[in-house]
């Protein structure tokens, strides 16, 4: 599936649906196999320039309708392209028919122009004002099943749309002017013959446009159409008419990439043979409700000399696997060796650098592809650009949750807008999140997954499991995993219960949520509960009214803990796989177990020194580049650690000094998972001097920040350290500081992690 997301001045939902069989892509259309459940595509209200569906069965059969052009007298042009974007598999034959919309009469159709070139299509039809198309595609054999694109073109007919070439046309010099929404008739004379024709796209303007060729040779002529830029040297797209065969239509997607106005050649040749043609050139025709576009004036102020810079969020709504992933930017900066852009994935906390002032220039409108074949500058040189960054830290995770673009200035004296931005994703199937693994020592059922007792209809059927335990301690916070399998999760809810003190605590109720898995940890400061729960790295709140989790705290940990499960229902069954009790005592002693590393005393005067094992830099104070015409200075330095433990809580201490702590960003990153916690950005503070405890549990971060026995929370991001709850201790813990601005210096004197785990050792 290619999703194309971007920031809208309205809110718009993408669904994702697996289909069989699901290696072949995704169909959001179904069910849409007869005239009666036809899909509309209302073209004025979405923007996706095709239509991407398949083909499941022999019977399957996919309608489409275009709603909105019962405007004028019309030409229009359909086509399908099978296993779209070089799938595994031969190209299998389809049926395009086009019908009058209004009376259900067939206007056009024609099977599969060739399987080897994949496209099937009707080079043009008649269609009246009062009628809009529809289409119906249908498999030709029994075995012609898989995925396509449909594409649609519309010419008005009349008022000078109709041309003839004007010779001579030979050469680029020499091209033959044509419109968008203009059809062209040519002749190929003899072999010499060469057939030109120039088009000037819209101003301003954002779009991809189709050229189709009708081969009207009676088959003695085998064309080749290809598209130019405008000196006629670059071949953009040369893949028209590749099938090595003689008489066949053509036809070809290209993108004029950006708002600016852009010339584009057309070249019309013979490999062979003479005879007529007719060359349609329009804008394709949007019928996707997965182009989401960001508006035209999003015009967003990149501050300048700031290392915050600007950021604008795209959220994807729901789940599935990253496979391909382009950015497209659309900038104006007086001075773009100035500027820095970063994409990140919230949710997942990685980030990838897509441009740092890579190229002089006023004007970034590009397109972001670890495939394009074309170098960085020229910027925009064919509407594509390799990112600084690959993309492979975003494959095959979650799209769904917040993507941040932020767009940094380095560099005083310039000014710029971000205009507006995009992603396009092509994504293969529902995410599953991974297995989670309670590391907790209070877990059950001690015997492995147990059956869900079903409801008689004569009321609630419970089915409990206990954990009793001894170990001391009083609780300053609970949290519970559990994971259930059933039928039908909305037929159930559970409840903790501390049976010393008598406290229940309601946890969940299906209510609504018609799925077949709960996974999930519980945890009172947690996100609201989705539909369905399944991803235990993300804590959810309870979403049963009655007394939360803190209810626990200050109470001991030693007793008898029961979950139990009720269903409501009589009809649907299930399991009990899992459940564990994730505690935080309120005094943890953390001994670790490996030999300590010696640990530099901070160059400090303000009496704090960090005791943990883990500090560094392990050789001492460490300098932090500063900032360049060509970017920012980063520094890293990295804590390896082999220690066991699960964490409940993470604070971090942090020594700097230097000339202009304005400068400075600083952020905590976890390799394993690339989840990044920025801690600190001195932006507005005149200091010279950072050193702090962060906490998520601290007060406000003053200027200057230089008592670290006052914990301060972290003044910048959206992550935080509460995110590095339940993940292990062990790992590679590196601290990045970045100087976005040139002329000061400094160094990193000391900074350690200050980890509590989740309980004691059984």
């Amino acid at each position: 599936m290619s999703i194309r997301i971007l920031s809208l001045p309205f809110f718009c939902f993408l669904t994702v649906i697996q289909t069989a069989p699901p290696t072949w892509g995704l169909d959001i259309w179904e069910p849409n196999d007869s005239l009666a459940d036809v899909q509309k595509l209302d073209i004025d209200t979405v923007h996706e320039i095709f239509t991407y569906a398949s083909i499941d069965s022999p019977t399957d059969e996919d309608w489409f309708h275009l709603t909105h052009l019962a405007i004028a007298d019309k030409w229009v042009t359909a086509w399908i392209e099978d296993r779209p974007g070089g799938q595994e598999g031969t190209g299998f034959d389809t049926v395009l028919e086009m019908l009058n919309g209004a009376t259900g009469a067939s206007i056009a159709s024609n099977d599969d122009i060739s399987s080897q070139i994949r496209q099937s299509g009707i080079i043009g039809a008649a269609v009246p004002m009062d009628a809009s198309p529809t289409f119906r595609v249908r498999p030709f054999g029994a075995d012609d099943l898989g995925p396509y694109r449909l594409y649609t073109m519309i010419h008005l007919q009349g008022g000078g749309r109709d041309r003839v070439e004007v010779e001579p046309n030979d050469t680029s010099g020499s091209s033959d002017g044509i419109s968008s929404g203009q059809n062209m008739s040519g002749v190929i004379s003899d072999a010499t013959d060469v057939d030109w024709f120039e088009f000037v796209t819209p101003l301003p303007h954002e779009a991809e446009f189709a050229v189709a060729l009708r081969n009207d040779s009676g088959g003695g002529a085998d064309f080749v159409v290809e598209v130019l830029d405008e000196s006629g040297n670059v071949n953009y797209l040369p893949r028209l008419n590749d099938d090595g065969e003689t008489g066949a239509n053509d036809f070809l997607v290209f993108s004029v990439g950006d708002v600016q106005e852009k010339t584009r050649k057309i070249r019309v040749s013979s490999r062979s043979g003479t005879g007529a043609y007719r060359l349609f050139l329009g804008e394709l025709n949007p019928s996707n409700q997965e182009w989401f576009r960001s508006p035209s004036l999003l015009n967003l102020s990149i501050p300048d000399n700031d290392i915050s810079g600007v950021t604008d969020i795209i959220t994807v709504p729901d789940s599935a696997v990253v496979e391909n992933l382009n950015v497209r930017v659309n900038i104006e900066h007086s001075d773009l060796e100035d500027l820095r852009l970063e994409l990140t994935h919230i949710d997942s906390g990685r980030t990838v650098t897509l441009y740092n002032a890579n190229c002089p220039g006023a004007t970034l409108t590009v397109s972001f592809d670890e495939e394009s074949v074309f170098g960085f500058c020229p910027l925009a040189f064919g509407g594509h650009a390799p990112p600084v960054d690959s993309f492979a830290p975003f494959l095959d995770e979650d799209i769904k949750g917040d993507w941040a673009l932020n767009v940094i200035d380095g560099d005083g004296g310039d000014t710029g807008t971000l205009r507006n931005w995009s992603l396009e994703m092509e994504a293969s199937s529902k995410y599953v999140p991974p297995p989670f693994t309670c590391n907790s020592p209070y877990t059950g059922p001690m015997s492995g997954a147990i059956s869900i007792k079903d409801s008689t209809g004569q009321g609630l059927a419970f089915t409990e499991d206990t954990i009793i335990i001894t170990d001391p301690g009083t609780l300053a916070d609970l949290n519970v995993f559990v994971d259930i399998s059933h039928d039908d999760i909305a037929d159930i809810g559970f409840t903790i219960q501390n049976v010393e003190s008598g406290l229940s605590v309601p946890l969940y109720t299906g209510l609504t949520c018609n799925e077949t898995r709960v996974m999930a940890v519980f945890d009172d400061e947690g996100a609201a509960a989705p539909c369905p729960p399944v991803d235990p790295m993300t804590p959810i709140m309870p979403n049963a009214s009655g007394a939360g989790l803190d209810a626990f705290e200050g109470r001991p940990l030693a007793g008898t803990w029961i979950l139990r499960v009720n269903d409501a229902n009589p009809g649907t069954t299930g399991t009990l796989n899992q459940w564990c009790l994730l505690p935080t005592l309120q005094t943890v002693t953390d001994t670790p177990t490996s030999t300590p590393t010696e640990t530099p005393t901070p160059t400090t005067d303000v009496g704090f020194n960090c005791t943990s094992s883990y500090s560094g830099p392990m050789a001492g104070p460490a300098t932090i580049p500063d900032a360049t015409p060509l970017g920012v200075g980063t520094l890293q330095d990295t804590i390896v650690i082999a220690d066991p433990g699960t964490l409940s809580d993470m604070d971090v201490f942090v020594d700097i000094t230097h000339d202009a702590i304005a400068d400075l960003g600083v952020s905590l990153v976890r390799q394993e998972d690339a989840l990044v916690i920025p801690l600190y950005s001195g932006i507005a503070c005149s200091a010279t001097r950072l050193s702090a405890v962060f906490s998520d549990e601290g007060g406000a971060a003053p200027c200057p920040a230089i008592d670290p026995f006052t914990p301060i929370q972290p003044n910048t991001g959206t992550t935080s350290l509460d995110d590095l709850e339940n993940r292990s201790l062990a790992g590679t813990w590196t601290l990045q500081v970045v100087d976005g601005s040139q002329g000061a210096t400094g160094v990193l004197n000391s900074w350690c992690l200050i980890p509590t785990l989740q309980g004691p050792t059984n």
